[in-house]
């Protein structure tokens, strides 16, 4: 069957269908596993203002969201299934039906790294034959390996030691994976969280490596030159929260406290949730390079729920979702540049 509903309130039109799928959710404390029956939908919004972007994957499900050539019209399509064709097809009866509307999808952004996750790569509109894989697609070619003293020489490499770290909850190993730009961007949000959260103690030792004041008695942050040096690059007005803006912070603190990753170290576990992201990740795989860039997913496990917990929320929470990880290769080195959508 198939079901169709017509929202008056939003302008919308949401079509959406049972699929014979049943995937397993294991469950605390009972044998039994919940099952999550599987779903494919279709939502065409008419909208006077570009809404939110909408792009996420998971090992079974995932939703991603398009403009139109037309700029009143969004689409979204959603899915649930074991079957990973399943979203490349969907996609082709959209297509092929807005395009007998004279309606052509577009992305609502352009990626600057490979596409590595369904979603990701739907939502680039990349032809169904261009699934990535392991093996790099036309286009998208693997970079020679070149020495780099026997650290990270690799994606997989610096993916391997980022989950080792993760799963011994390894703060500093975890650090040595990241780029200068995803430290300084981890160091900005240390001060967020301890603004935030009103957390003393890491303050006053941030204060006392970089041998400047950063919070006042009552933890707002303290207007200062030293701290416009931190976010703004001398002779350039300040360009928002971006990878230049971070690698400077990183730069920054490294000319006042020599090893940043050490320093960070040392800081975050002071900090109520250190900002290593959600979820405990399995593996990581769809790697594909492209350059001195490259990108794949890391698998998150979410956590094991009870009946109750179940009962309370949606089942499909509980499945595990892929998560995008971008590299970069700096100075012969690969490293983690983000681990977040």
């Amino acid at each position: 069957p198939i079901y169709r509903r017509v929202d008056d309130a939003s302008f919308a039109l949401s079509v959406h269908a049972p699929t014979n799928d049943q995937i397993k959710v294991p469950t605390r404390g009972d044998v039994a596993s919940i099952k999550v029956s599987g779903d494919v939908g279709i939502r065409i919004e008419y909208a006077s203002d570009e809404p939110k972007e909408i792009g996420e994957s998971g090992l079974c499900d995932g939703i991603v969201s398009w403009k139109t050539n037309n700029p009143n019209i969004f689409v979204t399509i959603s899915w649930i299934t074991n079957d990973p064709g399943v979203p490349d097809r969907l996609l082709a009866i959209v297509r092929e039906e807005l395009g007998r509307e004279g309606l052509r999808l577009l992305p609502m952004h352009k990626l600057d790294w490979p596409a590595a996750t369904p979603a990701e790569r739907l939502s680039q509109l990349i032809p169904p034959d261009a699934r990535p894989s392991e093996a790099p697609v036309p286009r998208i070619v693997a970079a020679p390996p070149r020495k780099s003293g026997g650290v990270f020489a690799s994606p997989q490499d610096v993916a391997a030691a980022y989950l080792q770290a993760r799963a011994k909850k390894d703060l500093r190993a975890y650090l040595l994976c990241l780029t200068p730009a995803s430290q300084g961007s981890l160091f900005r949000e240390l001060l967020f969280v301890m603004h935030m959260s009103g957390t003393v103690e890491p303050a006053r030792t941030i204060e006392e490596r970089l041998k400047f004041r950063l919070f006042d008695s009552g933890n707002h942050l303290l207007p200062s030159k030293e701290l416009d040096e931190l976010f703004t690059p001398p002779g350039k007005p300040y360009e928002g929260l971006n990878e230049g803006t971070d690698a400077w912070v990183c730069a920054y603190v490294q000319k006042r406290v020599g090893d940043v990753s050490a320093f960070l170290a040392v800081c975050m576990p002071d900090v109520p949730e250190p900002p290593l992201g959600d979820g405990v990740p399995v593996r990581c795989e769809g790697i594909r390079v492209d350059g001195d860039r490259a990108s794949g997913y890391v698998i998150r496990r979410g956590p094991t729920p009870s009946l109750e917990e179940v009962e309370q929320h949606r089942v499909s929470r509980y499945l595990p979702r892929c998560v995008p990880i971008r590299f970069r290769r700096i100075d012969e080195r690969w490293l983690i540049a983000s681990t977040r959508p």
